[in-house]
């Protein structure tokens, strides 16, 4: 059921109103902070997906529907977003995990060696290495979290070709991994 007042402010809101944005925004704000926090149990995430979702209305605002429910476009964006989020958590510790069982295959002598922040110095290295708009991708793929859709969507480009980006830079990745760490053989 369509709430008449969400209704009445969403109409001003195409119209740019601001204080029918505002008036929206403290109607919403806390119900949506809750529901973030109890799904995220972190209070600057659920913060942060509030006011992203808010930006996205206001981005959208010539384009809302006044018969749907305010509430339950709100409540959608805001799980699209905590999902956004859980699949950037889970990249973030396959790649680390990844990084970890790397190194741990590595012979002792080059354990001694080398420890996490020069991994973590020589990937830095490495992702410099990268052309510019590999880099992007990937930064986008392993540190924002964003799926192949999102990322073609949002520099223009297909999911075919995003995937291509990724799959040369962990390729190039391998590729030095294994130079760096081939033993040198002193005559």
């Amino acid at each position: 059921m369509i709430d008449r007042q969400d209704r009445k402010l969403v109409i001003r809101l195409k119209e740019d109103d601001g204080v029918a944005f505002e008036k929206l925004f403290l109607k919403y704000n806390q119900k949506l902070f809750n529901y973030c926090y109890r799904l995220l149990r972190s209070k600057q995430e659920a913060e942060g997906i509030v006011q992203a979702t808010f930006m996205k209305i206001w981005e959208l605002r010539h384009e809302l529907n006044e018969e749907q429910s305010f509430s339950g476009l709100i409540f959608k964006i805001s799980r699209n977003r905590v999902f956004n989020e859980f699949r950037s958590r889970l990249n973030q510790r396959y790649y680390y995990e990844y990084l970890k069982e790397y190194a741990e295959t590595l012979d002792n002598t080059t354990e001694k060696e080398l420890d996490f922040l020069e991994i973590k110095a020589m990937i830095d290295s490495l992702l410099r290495q990268l052309p510019e708009r590999r880099r992007e991708i990937f930064l986008l793929s392993r540190d924002q979290g964003l799926s192949y859709k999102e990322i073609a969507k949002k520099l223009e480009i297909s999911e075919n070709t995003v995937d291509t980006q990724i799959r040369k830079a962990l390729t190039h990745f391998r590729e030095m991994f294994r130079e760096s760490i081939k033993p040198t053989v002193h005559l």
